[in-house]
C-alpha cells in the first residue's frame, strides 16, 4: 500500500514537472520571439530614411512592446497617441490598442510618423508597416502610398521583406 502511494506520488510529481517545463519553454519561446520582433522593428526604424526627428515610441504593453522598451535606450514610452505626435519619429502600436486606431493613424501619416505593428489588419486600418512571421523569415505588409506620402524610405534589406 505504501509503495503504491509512493509510486503514485512520484508519477504525479513527474507529470507536474513536465507540465511546468513545457510552460517555461513556451514562455521563453514567446520572449525570444518578442525579442526578435523588437530587434527587427528597431533596425527597421534606425536604418530607414525618416525626415522627422524624435524617438522610437512604444504605445501599449504587449510582449513586443516590453521587449522594445528593454532593448534600447532610444525608446520612449507613449501614454497616448496625441502625445506621440510631439515626440516620436516612429511608433510601435501593440495589439490591445487596435480599437479606434484609424483616426490617429491617419494623422500620424500626415505628420510623417512611421507607424509599425505586429497585429493583423494593421495596414488595412491605416498603419504603414505590419510585421509578421513568414515561412522562413519576417515579412512586411506595407502601405507604400502612405510611406511615399510621408517621405519615408526603407533600407534595402527591409524592402526585401515586403510581400505585398
Amino acid at each position: 500500500m505504501f509503495k503504491l502511494f509512493r509510486l503514485q506520488t512520484l508519477i504525479l510529481i513527474f507529470a507536474l514537472s513536465v507540465l511546468g517545463a513545457k510552460s517555461l519553454i513556451a514562455a521563453n519561446m514567446e520572449a525570444d520571439e518578442a525579442a526578435a520582433y523588437a530587434n527587427l522593428i528597431h533596425n527597421l526604424v534606425s536604418k530607414s530614411s525618416i525626415s522627422r526627428k524624435g524617438a522610437l515610441c512604444v504605445f501599449g504593453n504587449d510582449s513586443v512592446a516590453k521587449s522594445l522598451r528593454r532593448s534600447s535606450e532610444n525608446v520612449a514610452v507613449s501614454q497616448n497617441l496625441e502625445e506621440s505626435r510631439r515626440k516620436c519619429r516612429a511608433i510601435y502600436v501593440s495589439a490591445e490598442n487596435a480599437t479606434n486606431l484609424k483616426v490617429y493613424l491617419d494623422g500620424m501619416a500626415k505628420e510623417k510618423i512611421l507607424t509599425i505593428s505586429t497585429f493583423e489588419q494593421f495596414v488595412d486600418n491605416g498603419g504603414m508597416i505590419q510585421v509578421g512571421m513568414g515561412r522562413r523569415d519576417f515579412e512586411l505588409i506595407v502601405d507604400v502610398k502612405s510611406l511615399h506620402a510621408a517621405q519615408i524610405k526603407l533600407d534595402t534589406l527591409s524592402a526585401n521583406l515586403i510581400i505585398n
